[in-house]
């Protein structure tokens, strides 16, 4: 075998490890993405659930403290009405308030994470795009180098000098 088929093999087999080691880089890239996403996916499954027993537990609490008021208010024997009424009104909305901004911060921090998993995602497949098209151009240029190394080792590389004519 020729030094010139030598150079060449070599430079082919060395442009397809390339290339092989680039495609498990977007293998890994996808995988490490996907993985990430799932955790992400995870973390606002559970930050659902946590927020479902703090709303139980915060209606819970607000209808005992409505209950307290409203036996404080007929133990001072007063009837619900008027001031009494309004008092139990206005807390009763406070409370209601509360459990709106704990489900509503809940459904924001769900949202995120939820978000996230899907940004990671799509940021894995276009880091394994982008390794796929370096190795892929790798790939060509390694043939390209190899087959240019060959035909000049040979003397069979094409001139490729242009020689122009005008006419007068």
């Amino acid at each position: 075998m020729s030094f010139a088929a030598t150079a060449a093999i070599v430079t082919i087999v060395g442009t397809a490890a390339s290339f092989y080691g680039q495609q498990q880089q977007a293998k890994a890239a996808e995988a490490t993405a996907k993985y990430n996403a799932n955790i992400q996916r995870d973390q606002a499954t559970t930050t659902n659930s946590i927020a479902v027993e703090n709303l139980r537990r915060k209606t819970r609490e607000n209808n005992q403290i409505l209950a307290q008021v409203r036996a404080s208010t007929a133990a001072k024997g007063l009837s619900m009405e008027g001031s009494p009424l309004a008092v139990l009104g206005d807390s009763a909305f406070k409370l209601e308030r509360e459990i709106n901004d704990i489900s509503f911060q809940a459904s924001a921090q769900y949202q995120s994470l939820a978000q996230g998993a899907k940004m990671t995602l799509w940021e894995g497949q276009q880091t394994a795009t982008a390794i796929r098209t370096q190795a892929t151009a790798g790939l060509l240029k390694g043939a390209g180098s190899a087959t240019t190394g060959y035909l000049q080792a040979t003397g069979k590389m094409p001139s490729l000098s242009r020689t122009t004519t005008t006419i007068d």
